[in-house]
């Protein structure tokens, strides 16, 4: 899955901060920030064989909580998304599975968004499809990730930078990974977190709707009907 550049934020930090180019944090910083796939993942492969940790990386102009969480940061590669979870990064922190679904625009395998596909073909952005979109979601939900936990699909700076604060924004604010397959007609992924305990909620249909309207077609707002009456039993 190709992936898009990493962001570029700037922070309030000392200009004049000594950065220690031996700090393994550091090196994890700049290394998934590299442009080249192949150059990035050689590098974060040699810096995970040497002991980095997989959950930590740091620059002194990166947002807090945002650019110091190497998984995070690399959701739309699937060779790194497996490499770090391979080393052990920990999937149940954050709620990777929806912020996967929600930083860009996918297009359906079943009733892709014309509108986003035309976007495709007349400018060679890239979209990533359904398929690729769903190995990532998998490798995540097989390790452990929180089906359930929601995100929004934007950064926004937090202070305290912590788990917990961004997770209780995100829990009052933010959409679950169920409801954005939803939206988009995504429906292999709708069934693989449907397996994984994702649960609908008040919103669900009203995704549902809107999936309508791209689509043309009332399927799955059928499905979720029929999957809030196995779920709640009315």
């Amino acid at each position: 899955m190709q992936r898009s550049p990493m962001s570029s934020f700037s922070f309030n930090f000392e200009h004049d901060e000594k950065i220690d180019e031996s700090n393994m944090e550091y090196q994890m910083y700049m290394a998934i920030a590299l442009s080249d796939d192949n150059e990035r993942y050689i590098k974060v492969k040699e810096l995970l064989d040497k002991g980095a940790d997989p959950n930590k990386a740091y620059a002194p102009w990166c947002i807090p909580w945002l650019d110091t969480n190497p998984l995070w940061c690399v959701l739309d590669d699937t060779t790194l998304v497996r490499l770090l979870i391979d080393y052990g990064a920990d999937v149940k922190s954050r709620p990777y599975v929806a912020q996967v679904l929600g930083q860009d625009k996918i297009l359906s395998k079943k009733y892709p968004n014309q509108k986003w596909l035309r976007e495709k073909n007349e400018t060679q952005r890239y979209i990533p499809e359904e398929t690729e979109v769903f190995t990532i979601c998998q490798l995540l939900l097989e390790a452990g990730a929180d089906p359930n936990m929601k995100a929004l699909g934007s950064s926004k700076v937090l202070q305290p930078a912590t788990d917990w604060n961004y997770n209780r924004y995100f829990k009052k604010h933010g959409i679950s990974a169920i409801n954005f397959a939803i939206s988009e007609n995504l429906f292999l992924i709708f069934d693989l977190l449907r397996k994984y305990g994702a649960l609908l909620d008040k919103d669900s249909m009203l995704y549902a709707k809107q999936a309508t309207d791209i689509s043309g077609n009332m399927e799955m707002e059928e499905l979720v009907k029929a999957q809030w009456i196995r779920q709640n039993g009315n």
